[in-house]
């Protein structure tokens, strides 16, 4: 047999193949190419306040919201069906949130996870607890409030924080978006592999910015020390008041508005490569701009 003919032989037992596949997932999957939840119930879990100090969510594609009511309780809802599968349980004082879609083998060839209803946590106002967020991709909304940490970790998605006031702000981004109004915290800390960062007012005791790529701006930053590190990407700092602040730079670029008037720092700057648009100067404050460029660039600007 020649060489053609088995080709056109094998292609046409391949495509059969898929064929088969095709109809099967169809078949299971109701006549209906785009892989939904499925039909989705709204159940409700209710926990006395007290005893919780720390909530962990971990979701896929999820969209989750936080909000604040008059009443005693924490109260979760949240979405399950044969597709989607949702568990919340306290255990050692952590409330666990966790949703996660399930793909049975007829599915492997639908994309879309269909619209679920939100996770909703209603906490009441006077609750303080750690908040931590784990999100594969999807929404979250953090309402206005005090917590003793916030930690929050991204592959994708989109997180919004209303004004939080927290002692430790913790963002992680592999990609995704996080955008927040105000902070007020003693530690605030940014590491990103991509994705952006965007904040309002951040008031605090450190501040630190960790780029490997991706974008983090903040419309001021007051705090004793500000440290940036650029490895790639952008940091943009604007309103910045610090006793000290640090720039490394190895590639990306900082830029940065203080302030102060330049004759306000002592300003140490190192190049290796790159720029910097001031050089060094001394002044006889107690405040303290240093910058090392291995390449990239820093721009600052003063009052």
């Amino acid at each position: 047999m020649k060489a053609w003919v088995k080709g056109v032989i094998a292609g046409a037992v391949i495509a059969a193949i898929g064929v088969i596949i095709l109809i099967a997932g169809l078949y299971f999957n109701d006549w209906n190419y785009a892989y939904g939840a499925g039909n989705i119930t709204m159940e409700t879990a209710e926990f006395d306040s007290e005893p919780v100090n720390s909530i962990l969510i971990n979701v896929d594609s999820s969209a989750v919201k936080t909000e604040y009511y008059e009443g005693e309780k924490i109260i979760v809802d949240y979405p399950v069906s044969e597709r989607y599968v949702s568990e919340v349980v306290l255990t050692d004082k952590s409330l666990r949130i966790s949703g996660r879609h399930r793909r049975f083998w007829w599915q492997i060839l639908s994309f879309n996870f269909g619209n679920l209803p939100e996770i909703t946590i209603k906490l009441p106002f006077d609750k303080v607890v750690d908040l931590t967020l784990n999100m594969d991709a999807g929404k979250a909304r953090i309402a206005s409030g005090a917590f003793g940490k916030i930690d929050l970790k991204l592959s994708a998605g989109d997180v919004h924080l209303d004004d939080v006031v927290c002692e430790n702000f913790n963002a992680e981004l592999d990609a995704g978006y996080i955008q927040t109004k105000n902070i007020a915290c003693t530690n605030f800390n940014a590491d990103l592999n991509a994705g952006s960062v965007k904040t309002g007012n951040v008031v605090c005791s450190n501040f630190k910015a960790d780029l490997n790529a991706g974008y983090l701006s903040a419309e001021s930053v007051k705090g004793t020390n500000v440290t940036c590190v650029a490895t790639a990407g952008k940091i943009k700092l604007d309103g910045v008041t610090s006793e000290t602040a640090n720039f490394n730079i190895s590639a990306g670029k900082v830029a940065a508005t203080f302030t102060g008037k330049q004759s306000d720092y002592n300003i140490s700057v190192h190049k290796s490569a790159g720029k910097c648009n001031v050089e060094s100067s001394s002044s006889d404050s107690d405040q303290y701009i240093i910058v090392n460029i291995s390449s990239g660039s820093a721009e600052l600007n003063f009052a």
